[in-house]
């Protein structure tokens, strides 16, 4: 987990506004924050989002962080509160979902045939395991992390967690404990894709890279196009040199404040630097009725990103010269396709709802 610069490193660059090292810190730590996912909802697709939620909210509290050099273990207890969030309100939820929602995770297959099974046996079998030693067995079997590397994560010893994973060997025949690893190993792998259904509207998601071919099939039977597909995970550099942590963060944060205006049914959206003694210096409003009302504020080192991200959503290009730039942005709301007019410059961002 720490073979390059450290943590402590990485958190004060991310803060000083140089992306890649917030990139760096997700590529190093994605594993055990899915592995810390799963461990908790025993449900790979599920644990895939409470991961990238969970980054969201690293990100957004860096500045918060007084000692970078403990970064692993904060991590892990954000991912570990997102978990148990996820699995409570999937509990008092689930009686009302929506069949016919649109949301990109209904879209895919579900497991049929052996992988079924294999998934199924491989919950069953984590779950006669006490939770210290299902934690640790998961994260040491996910990508392979050393007992120290799991004991920093933890927050424990090496010799503690060497023994939790002992154990749970021990209770695991053989033959299981093999179908747990390839399993966990084969469902971190994942691939993204994007489509566009028959009235235009985006579509995103994630699943295992085993089943891109049965997704690429439901999803052009229902008449999307698929423009882009993403096979396997990406090497640490690439994430490096394409900010890929920075940048799905920003698409979550984006997607959170639309999604919510809508939702509050505010007119408009105001996301702009400020400078009040003693508060994080960017600042979120709506417009309801005739009232803005702040939302959530947030650090600094946010704003290039977030701006970059709505620039990106309104192909507005950010390196022109214009010191004031426009566009519209499209965004998916339930049931609807929903339209934002966008009004761009150094230090605000606008965003006005269209009929």
């Amino acid at each position: 987990m720490s073979d390059r610069r450290g943590d402590g490193e990485l958190v004060e660059a991310t803060i000083e506004g140089k992306q890649e090292a917030f990139g760096e810190l997700v590529a190093r730590y994605k594993d055990a924050v899915f592995g810390v996912a799963f461990h908790r909802l025993g449900d790979f697709e599920e644990a895939r989002d409470v991961a990238q939620d969970a980054f969201v909210k690293a990100y957004l509290g860096l500045s918060k962080l007084r000692d970078g050099d403990a970064f692993a273990h904060w991590l892990y207890r954000i991912a570990d509160g997102t978990a148990m969030d996820a699995a409570r309100r999937r509990r008092g939820e689930l009686s009302l979902e929506n069949p016919d929602s649109l949301d990109a995770n209904r879209l895919l297959p579900s497991p049929t045939g052996d992988d079924a099974l294999v998934a199924r046996q491989v919950r069953e079998a984590l779950a006669q395991l006490a939770e210290p030693d299902r934690l640790a067995v998961v994260l040491h079997y996910v990508n392979g992390y050393s007992h120290a590397e799991v004991a920093q994560f933890l927050g424990t010893t090496p010799g503690a967690v060497k023994t939790r994973v002992s154990r749970a060997k021990a209770k695991l025949r053989k033959e299981m404990a093999e179908m747990v690893e390839t399993k966990l190993k084969q469902e971190k792998m994942v691939f993204h894709y994007k489509a566009f259904d028959p009235s235009g509207r985006l579509v995103t998601g994630t699943s295992t890279a085993s089943s891109a071919n049965a997704v690429v099939s439901r999803l052009r039977d229902r008449g999307y196009s698929v423009q882009v597909i993403e096979r396997g995970q990406r090497a640490a550099r690439e994430l490096r040199l394409e900010h890929r942590g920075v940048r799905e963060a920003m698409e979550r944060v984006a997607d959170v404040i639309l999604g919510q205006a809508l939702a509050d049914r505010a007119s408009a959206v105001k996301i702009e630097l400020t400078r009040r003694k003693g508060e994080s210096p960017l600042a979120v409003t709506y417009l309801v009725g005739e009232a803005w009302h702040e939302v959530m504020r947030v650090p600094e080192y946010v704003w290039p990103p977030l701006r970059a991200q709505f620039a990106r959503m309104a192909g507005i290009s950010v390196s022109e010269e214009a010191t004031r730039r426009s566009g519209t942005i499209a965004f998916p709301f339930p049931g609807e396709q929903r339209r934002f007019r966008i009004l761009l410059d150094e230090r605000t961002i606008r965003l006005d709802v269209l009929p």
